[in-house]
């Protein structure tokens, strides 16, 4: 079954409040509620994973038809590495609180302009930073904002103790990141409960995935 989207919607608008099942879960669907970001390649969704057990929010990072057609097996392959590299860290002992969790990934039948393409998408953990910013890049503008200077000392000192714990947890498991920067940090909490977690692993290379 193929979900119908008009010719002209490359930001996917037509999967607002559509169900994709999930290929890897029985009885687990997913349902786009509201756009977060748009991409040259992509357009990430805020959804609900919906299943037996109840519903919680996740990001879902579905591939532009274009995107796919102009790239073809390859588009499949950028997706097939995020997913790889975070399954990996999904299955680390204890797992990581420094990087964001994969959920799920598949693909979704879509019939555009009377043309039927399998789309990919990877389902990743929410993270909402509240009114400070859910980007290190939004907190430190936000702490400039409001003091005139960046971080203090010791909210210094744990942003660069998560990334450092990230970035290790990354590599013990052959993953290279490879586009680390403020806006792929995403943060959760305040004072002393402040997290920092790496995201975006569009461009990430794991070792033994070409």
């Amino acid at each position: 079954m193929s979900i119908q989207l008009a010719r002209e919607d490359e930001n996917l608008q037509g999967l607002i409040g559509v169900t994709i099942p999930s290929e890897l879960n029985p009885g687990v669907t997913f349902k786009p509620e509201q756009t977060l970001g748009r991409g040259g390649g992509s357009i990430a969704f805020l959804a609900r994973r919906i299943s037996p057990e109840g519903t919680v929010p996740v990001v879902v990072k579905i591939l532009r038809p274009s995107f796919v057609r102009k790239l073809g097996p390859t588009a499949h392959l950028l997706i097939r590495k995020e997913a790889v590299a975070l399954g990996r860290l999904n299955e680390r002992v204890p797992p990581t609180p420094f990087v964001i969790r994969l959920v799920d990934t598949g693909n979704v039948g879509l019939e555009v302009g009377g043309h039927k393409i399998e789309v990919p998408w990877v389902a990743i953990e929410y993270v909402h930073g509240g009114g400070l910013g859910t980007t290190l890049a939004q907190r430190v503008r936000r702490s400039l904002r409001d003091s005139g200077f960046a971080f203090d000392a010791a909210r210094a000192a744990n942003a660069i103790d998560c990334i450092a714990n990230g970035i290790a947890a990354v590599h013990e498991v052959g993953v290279f990141h490879r586009d680390l920067t403020p806006n792929n940090i995403l943060c959760t909490g305040r004072g002393p409960e402040e997290t920092m977690k790496i995201a975006d692993f569009g461009v990430a290379r794991p070792v033994g995935v070409h």
